[in-house]
């Protein structure tokens, strides 16, 4: 048998000498195949004073040098605090939507892209554009920076820091096709520097956990109005969709 060093001393001819200190598992299956009643067939455990020099001496325990990076993203949590607060004030804000008492603060027609209908990788969620959109006054919103305006006041957080992301996340209520789903915790994600200069959108708004069922409505050309809450609260937020 060809090899170095101790690998040059192992044969076939005293491989069962060597095999008893290699483990229990091809001591036993070194015994089972020899039929000379040799002691890899006793079971018992060698000690390594007995064992042929490559195997004495004391067991080494060595810590790996190296370890997994970890991610420079980061995930944005919340307290839930303020997520109570906002299911419990969605039934206000039902009732103040059925009456158009709420004021809209964005207005888009969804694209594909905007509702996971589009070929190839979906986006994740719906691109915040300008969209023709007038603010208060009567002028056309900066799309740029209007929607980091607009949720200012929550918890934004880097999550990475090259280009530089940062998120926020905020408590909407979902009402498609009139029907309520609900108020969910979603992500408002701000990239300055997606707009490149082209005055490309920067911020966007992630369905999460939603994407399957958005898909499955297929809300392709729907309109979607984005309310602010009721004069004085917080949250939530209303998406309804239409």
């Amino acid at each position: 048998m060809k090899g170095r060093g101790f690998a040059r001393r192992v044969t076939p001819d005293n491989l069962e000498l060597f095999v008893r200190f290699l483990g229990s598992a091809l001591a036993a299956a070194a015994g089972a195949a020899s039929a000379s009643g040799s002691e890899g067939e006793s079971g018992a455990e060698p000690s390594r004073a007995d064992a042929p020099s490559p195997f004495r001496g004391e067991p080494l325990s060595v810590e790996a040098p190296f370890r997994r990076p970890r991610s420079t993203r980061r995930r944005v949590r919340r307290t839930g605090l303020t997520g109570q607060v906002a299911r419990e004030n969605s039934a206000e804000v039902e009732a103040l939507l059925a009456t158009g008492e709420l004021t809209v603060v964005w207005r888009k027609s969804l694209a594909a892209s905007d509702v996971q209908r589009q070929p190839g990788h979906a986006t994740g969620g719906v691109r915040l554009t300008q969209a023709r959109f007038r603010d208060a006054s009567g002028d056309n919103i900066d799309h740029t920076t209007y929607f980091r305006e607009l949720f200012k006041g929550f918890d934004w957080q880097e999550t990475r820091a090259v280009p530089h992301v940062e998120e926020a996340e905020v408590d909407f209520l979902l009402v498609v096709e009139g029907e309520s789903l609900g108020v969910h915790a979603l992500a408002v994600s701000h990239k300055p520097s997606g707009e490149a200069g082209q005055r490309n959108y920067t911020t966007s708004l992630k369905w999460g956990r939603l994407a399957g069922q958005i898909h499955r409505m297929d809300l392709r050309g729907k309109t979607l109005t984005l309310y602010a809450p009721p004069p004085g609260k917080s949250e939530p937020y209303v998406i309804d969709i239409r």
